[in-house]
């Protein structure tokens, strides 16, 4: 009987064995991609790999993102309390068909920046994963995305949904930082997406990194022919998108605090049109008036000069309008507004009716040019005829 007993612990042991060499031997590209990273294998019938990975960097312990969101994030947001994440999908375009094979978050403690990233292997791997991911999301207040809203955060949404699960992620506050960073960047770079502003804004440098319209390629050529290098550089794209978000995030938050300090003058007037209508805009527009290129532009005496105008502040914004009363691009804006200050608020009718002639004697000397801006004209001459009456029936009751 014992030695019965022997020879089928024998047999199951040699059978376990056989299966786990067949196992290594059909999952040989997993077990490639798990060796290169010191991944872990989660759910051994239908393998994840979980790549664990962290750095050292410096960042504020809060952030603050006041202006950058117009006002959304009016109280500073801890950063131990922020969850960074992208995913890497097989298709570019979003959609029900899309599936997210690389999963990737980061958090910051302690002045190290933690990454997790879950690798899935083949289709039909999501459930256990989702179940555990969704218990862990409940820790953090806030959700960190490039372009998240548009794309990462719906597709994840329908993974979750097809496995009949609800994604708690949807409860955090989520701060896209492709709309804060456009608000600041879109006229002064050639594109705004998180290379671009990882290259020219915080001056990292990539190398031998995969291109993204590459990454869902890479996918299908490792579940049809094994291939592994190419998913290796997805997984390291993966991870340095993760690493730049929280330095664009501490970026935000200096540009918040000293935006003098951290614009050149094309961002800066960007960030004030962006923020035009915001309650406290002076306040930011003081910070900005700091650089000395923005505190001479054309644009930005316009623009701080309707500021002041919503504000009704005009005695301010007229000496403004008048530096742009010989400014070719803002000339009759600035007349007119000149005209409606003097007409409507100083009750000066003559200080009005000589701004609107002479707006009417330069539409007169372009006309003669060739240029004929008819609907101003009419409109300056609209003004006049409407003064000339006051003038006269003022006259009249004195």
């Amino acid at each position: 009987m014992e030695e019965i007993t022997r020879k089928l612990q024998w047999l199951k042991t040699s059978n376990q064995n056989a299966s786990h060499s067949r196992n290594q031997r059909d999952n040989a590209p997993l077990w490639a991609v798990r060796e290169h990273f010191n991944g872990t294998l989660l759910y051994p019938k239908l393998p994840v790999l979980l790549i664990k990975a962290k750095q050292n960097i410096a960042l504020p312990e809060k952030i603050d993102l006041y202006w950058p969101s117009k006002g959304q994030f009016d109280e500073e947001i801890p950063m131990e309390e922020c969850l960074f994440f992208d995913l890497e999908t097989t298709g570019l375009q979003g959609g029900s068909g899309v599936y997210a094979f690389l999963l990737g978050f980061a958090r910051y403690k302690d002045g190290i920046v933690h990454f997790r990233q879950y690798f899935l292997p083949d289709y039909g791997r999501e459930g256990p994963l989702f179940s555990a991911l969704n218990d862990w999301f409940q820790a953090f207040r806030y959700l960190i995305s490039y372009n998240g809203k548009s794309f990462d955060l719906p597709v994840l949404s329908s993974r979750f949904l097809m496995n009949r699960q609800e994604l708690t992620l949807h409860n955090l506050h989520h701060v896209d930082l492709v709309h804060l960073s456009r608000r600041i960047w879109k006229n002064s770079l050639r594109q705004c997406d998180l290379q671009t502003i990882e290259k020219d804004i915080l001056r990292i440098k990539r190398s031998n990194d995969i291109s993204g319209n590459m990454i869902p390629q890479a996918y299908i050529d490792f579940l049809r022919a094994g291939r592994v290098h190419d998913i290796i550089r997805v997984i390291e794209h993966n991870r340095q998108d993760l690493n730049t978000m929280p330095l664009l995030l501490a970026k935000l938050h200096h540009i918040s605090r000293a935006p003098a300090e951290h614009l050149n003058a094309s961002s800066a007037l960007t960030m004030a049109r962006s923020t035009f209508q915001m309650p406290d805009a002076e306040a930011l527009y003081e910070k900005l008036e700091q650089i000395k290129e923005v505190s001479r532009d054309e644009k930005f005496l316009f623009l701080k000069s309707m500021l002041l105008k919503h504000n009704k502040k005009y005695d301010r914004a007229y000496p403004l309008w008048e530096k742009l009363f010989t400014n070719p691009h803002y000339t009759y804006i600035a007349l007119e507004e000149a005209a409606k200050y003097f007409e409507h608020r100083l009750k000066k009718f003559k200080a009005a009716l000589e701004l609107t002639d002479k707006a009417l004697y330069q539409l007169e000397m372009q006309e003669e040019f060739g240029l004929r801006q008819d609907a101003l004209y009419d409109s300056f001459m609209k003004r006049r005829h409407r003064l000339e009456e006051k003038i006269l029936k003022n006259s009249v009751l004195t």
